[in-house]
């Protein structure tokens, strides 16, 4: 009786066996058939990969080209800023200036007013003064007479 599930037995595991094999056999033929088309898809994957790179690369660049163009611009924004802050300054001292000058040219123009009304105080004073020098003239010519 052992004999014969020990027979049994080595026949089911033959089956097994055969059953196996022709299954190797199977992914085998399966595999040779896929083989290609997953080394194409390796192949995409990789081309995939590199372009993927390739861009990656390129923005790079691109960023350090938007930096460089913002610190550019942002270099001359300061340089503007202070020529303002120059040209400000100085338009504030000349201001300054023009407001001295005017006020000193109303100085001006208020002690020309006052040196022209002297003057024609003292012209008509001098005027007078002639008029008088000639009556006395002629009151001693009329008396000397």
């Amino acid at each position: 009786e052992e004999g014969a599930k020990f027979s049994a037995s080595c026949e089911e595991l033959r089956q097994a066996l055969s059953d196996a094999q022709g299954q190797i056999v199977e992914l085998q033929a399966a595999s040779q058939h896929q083989s290609p088309m997953i080394a194409e898809l390796q192949a995409n994957l990789e081309r995939v990969n590199l372009e993927k790179q390739g861009l990656i690369d390129q923005l790079h660049q691109e960023q350090r080209r938007a930096q460089d163009v913002f610190k550019s611009k942002e270099h001359a924004m300061q340089l503007q800023e202070q020529k303002i802050h120059a040209v400000s300054e100085e338009l504030r001292r000349s201001l300054d200036t023009c407001q001295a000058s005017a006020a000193a040219s109303e100085e001006v123009g208020t002690r020309v007013e006052e040196l022209e009304r002297t003057n024609g105080e003292l012209g008509r004073q001098l005027m007078n003064s002639k008029e008088q020098l000639k009556y006395l003239h002629v009151a001693r010519r009329s008396e000397a007479q």
